[in-house]
């Protein structure tokens, strides 16, 4: 029903297992399903797919990615609810630079110091892997630096070449990706006014795969607050949080978070929507970890630093309660260091 009607009383909007029915003419988030999650307990399956594709900045190359899978939601009342936000199986085409290029980047970016700069080189050189150190006029430098002799490789090319940066081969990659799921708690729920409060914690195993880029660290945790709230025909929702390692590690980020999601409800079942991912690191990321945590979230790199991203896209509810289906474009507004991207996300929600 659009803008408005008459909807069940509290606590008589759904039950166990089929959820909470007290928001009819809410819809969901679409973009960055790592962080945006459905602050209503409902139980649903939402296949998606997802492309992401980056313009070189240092350490990343031109590159593109794919993923597929699907998330779930689970309801245990019309107030508890559970599920997995986080997985699936993804492929990435990078494409080679030539290594000296790519720390000459970093070094310019600030990103690599010249001491590491120059260790990274002489092992390159060592392994066979860069053969114009003396065209590029390096041996000097090198020598001057005393580092022809050292025995010691730098942590750095190691990381380099985990993070695929240095890799030798085509480019292309495959993998399945972190898993990652929520509890969450429905702590304010208005009916006749159409505003929810649900506060839960995500977390995030490090199951997936080496080669793209997942499987490293460290759980990590994030406790976060989701409002809602129907306008009319418009509706809003926003949440915030904070993720943070659950053990000490070689190289971690903690950041906060803080993402809104506009809607107009268009027809009865038609809702453009616009959003807006907003991420804040609280501590440096080690080069290593550009392309380690968060791998593709459709709203932002983690290893980029501060992001602001805006996705826009629309959500077509073709059975209430039961089928939507949607889509969102998605493209930086204001990032550190100039990373440029772009990226499209279609979902569908199969809800029980």
């Amino acid at each position: 029903m659009e803008g408005g009607g008459v909807y069940a009383t509290e606590d008589g909007g759904g039950s166990r297992l089929t959820g909470n029915r007290n928001f009819p003419n809410f819809i969901g988030w679409m973009s960055n399903p790592l962080q945006n999650i459905e602050p209503r307990a409902v139980a649903q399956i939402w296949p998606m797919f997802g492309s992401v594709w980056t313009s070189a900045s240092p350490p990343l190359p031109d590159a593109n990615f794919q993923i597929v899978g699907p998330g779930l939601n689970v309801a245990l009342s019309e107030r508890l609810s559970f599920g997995l936000n986080q997985g699936g199986f993804a492929w990435a085409q990078t494409q080679r630079r030539d290594p000296a290029e790519i720390l000459s980047d970093l070094q310019r970016a600030r990103l690599l110091s010249n001491a590491d700069r120059l260790r990274v080189l002489d092992a390159l050189r060592q392994e066979g892997r860069l053969d114009n150190l003396g065209r590029a006029g390096l041996l000097p430098e090198l020598e001057r630096e005393g580092l022809l002799r050292d025995r010691v490789r730098a942590r750095i090319l190691r990381n380099l070449n985990e993070a695929g940066i240095l890799n030798q081969g085509d480019g292309s990659r495959a993998g399945w990706l972190n898993l990652g799921g929520f509890v969450q708690y429905t702590l304010i729920q208005d009916v006749e006014a159409q505003f929810l409060v649900t506060g839960g914690l995500r977390w995030e195993a490090p199951a997936g795969t080496y080669d793209v880029f997942q499987g490293r660290g460290p759980v990590y945790l994030a406790p976060y607050l989701t409002l809602g709230k129907e306008f009319g025909n418009c509706h809003v929702l926003a949440t915030a949080g904070y993720e943070f390692p659950a053990a000490s590690w070689s190289t971690t980020s903690n950041f906060f978070y803080a993402n809104v999601h506009l809607d107009r409800q268009c027809f009865g079942w038609i809702y453009p929507l616009v959003e807006f991912n907003w991420t804040y690191h609280t501590r440096s990321v080690d080069v290593d970890l550009q392309t380690q945590n968060g791998f593709i979230d459709f709203g932002n790199f983690t290893g980029t630093g501060n992001l602001l991203v805006l996705a826009a896209g629309v959500n077509l509810v073709l059975i209430q309660d039961r089928l939507e289906l949607g889509a969102v474009y998605t493209t930086p507004l204001a990032t550190q260091r100039d990373f440029d991207f772009n990226g499209l996300l279609v979902k569908m929600v199969l809800r029980y």
